[in-house]
């Protein structure tokens, strides 16, 4: 009940910060990062919601299956969390790295398309969600270059 109160917060204050979008500045650019910014968080918060469902139905499964699930996780999450470090440090050094200026209409297709394979990788190797959204924000200031 604690966690669904939090949440319903969350929406309200993410409802408050798309109003307030549209008293940012005239900066294009800025209005894209923030436009994308609260679309993770609002699919962020969907996501939770889903979970705790998803959390409420498991507690009614048997035992035994629920002991099943958990081995799973385990397995599935050990052998990815030894070769995201280094992936995650190579993302983040791409990120990090020289983008192309507006007006190089060429490197900036040739960006956009570096920033949609950063935030596929992000997704696909379950990288924390900073380098997600830092991936995510790159692209978005990419396509608004475009």
């Amino acid at each position: 009940a604690e966690r669904l109160s939090r949440i319903d917060k969350l929406e309200q204050q993410l409802q408050v910060q798309e109003k307030n979008v549209g008293f940012v500045e005239k900066d294009l650019l800025k209005k894209a990062i923030l436009k994308k910014g609260l679309e993770i968080a609002g699919k962020r918060l969907a996501a939770l919601k889903i979970e705790d469902k998803l959390v409420e139905e498991v507690e009614e499964v048997q035992e035994p299956e629920a002991e099943k699930h958990v081995k799973f996780t385990e397995q599935s999450e050990h052998p990815e969390s030894t070769q995201s470090p280094i992936s995650e440090a190579s993302i983040l050094e791409e990120l990090d790295g020289p983008w192309s200026p507006v007006g190089d209409v060429i490197s900036i297709e040739q960006d956009l398309l570096r920033a949609q394979k950063a935030v596929e990788k992000a997704r696909n190797s379950n990288m924390s969600n900073e380098t997600v959204e830092k991936a995510e924000t790159r692209k978005a200031e990419m396509e608004e270059k475009r």
